[in-house]
Parts: structure tokens; sequence; C-alpha cells
């Protein structure tokens, strides 16, 4: 269902980004003069209480600031606002022309299954390494006594593992870049133009993998760094230093 509604979605805003957008900025407007008249004419109810006219005016004002702010910042960034929309066009436009680059997300999330799954049971098989003895004291327990090589080689399949998932999801990416580069570069103002995934995919696996490789390692590295940095800080934050 999210698949099918998220085609929809960029089918609309390939066809309507225009039309979308200002219909968006058309409900907000409504939306805030509306609350601001709304605010007002309950505060002149007979029934309301002095608190309640209090709490009706300062939501009245609040919203009447609201709306003069984003009436000033849609007179200020009007020209962004356009080149925004335009921005958003286009990229729909590239999905609505190239529905075919969903199948390299679903393929790389079928991958990364199949990888999570088959290092899943190796660390099992590693992990079996160490000294297992039965617990009597709890049913199917066992106790394990964890060994120094063992410990650093599920050390070393875990950020294989991490390695591994940056570069199927950095390649993805990779690929998403070049069809949408080619679409680009093939496009004018009289045509659409057409995007080349398979030239994307060839370079990825066999022009860029090494490079992809590298980068996805440093983005492995930054990674686990900042996990490193965050536990450290929350656990920090625990004690109180």
């Amino acid at each position: 269902m999210g698949f099918l509604l998220s085609i929809l979605y960029i089918f609309m805003m390939s066809r309507c980004a225009n039309c979308l957008a200002f219909l968006s900025i058309t409900v907000i407007e409504i939306c805030l003069a509306g609350g601001t008249g709304a605010c007002f004419f309950m505060r002149t109810d007979l029934n309301t209480s002095e608190s309640e006219k209090s709490g009706w005016l300062v939501g009245g004002i609040c919203l009447a600031l609201l709306f003069c702010l984003f009436n000033l910042a849609l007179c200020c960034l009007w020209r962004q606002i356009r080149i925004a929309i335009a921005v958003i066009d286009a990229t729909a436009d590239f999905f609505a022309a190239t529905y075919r680059i969903v199948l390299v997300s679903l393929s790389n999330f079928v991958i990364s299954l199949i990888v999570i799954l088959l290092c899943s049971a190796g660390l099992a098989l590693v992990m079996s390494l160490n000294e297992i003895k039965v617990n009597p004291s709890v049913p199917q327990g066992r106790d394990i006594t964890w060994n120094s090589s063992v410990t650093w080689m599920m050390v070393f399949m875990g950020v294989g593992l991490i390695w591994l998932l940056f570069f199927l999801t950095d390649k993805t990416g990779f690929v998403c870049m070049v069809a949408a580069s080619s679409f680009y570069f093939s496009s004018n103002a009289e045509k659409t133009g057409s995007a080349s995934v398979m030239m994307g995919v060839k370079y990825a696996y066999f022009k860029h993998m090494g490079s992809l490789a590298f980068g996805s390692f440093i983005h492995t590295a930054v990674w686990i760094v900042k996990v490193i940095v965050e536990s450290a800080s929350k656990q920090a934050n625990k004690t109180g230093d």
C-alpha cells in the first residue's frame, strides 16, 4: 500500500506540483486566518469567563502574528519558493519517468536481508567456538566462557557486516545519482530526457566499486565512532558526570 501511495504521490507531483503547492499555501492561509477569526469570535461569547477570554485573546494574537509572518515570508522569499517548487516538480518528473529505479531499492533490501541472515548465522557459528557448559539451574540454560580470540573474531565480523550494509546503501544512492544525472543532461526545454539505470549499475559494480567500498568504510568508521561517543555521553549523563 505504501508503494502504491508513493507512486500515486510521485505522479501527482509530476503533473500538478504548482497546483499542490499553491493549494497547500492557500490551506495554511485559510487555517491561520480562520483560526484568528475564531479565537476573537469565541472571545465575544457572553458565556465565556474572563480567564477563557484571556486565553482566546492570546491564541488569536499568536495566530495573527503567525499569519503576518507567513505572508511576510511569502513576499520576501517568493522567488526561492518558486525555485523550490520547480525542483520538486523536476524531481517528480525524474521518478515518474523512471519507475524502474524502485527496483534498485527493492533489490538492495532483498540483498541486505540475505546478508544479515548469513552473517547472523556466521556470528552464531563463531560464538559456538567458545566453551559452553550446561547450566542446570536454568531450563535449556547454557554458560558461555568467552575466549578473547573469539570475541575479536565476532567484532571483526560485526564491523564487516556494518561495512557491507553501508556499501549496499551507498551503492544504491550512487546508482540513483547516475540515473538522475543522465536524466538531467538528456533533458531540455523541448523534451523530457531518459535515465540510464543500468549505466549506474555498471558503473557501481565495474568502474567505481573500489571508491564506493572505500567511501563506505569511512562511513562505517564515522558511524562506529558516533555510536561510541553517543553511548559514552548517555552513560555520563546517567552518572551525572
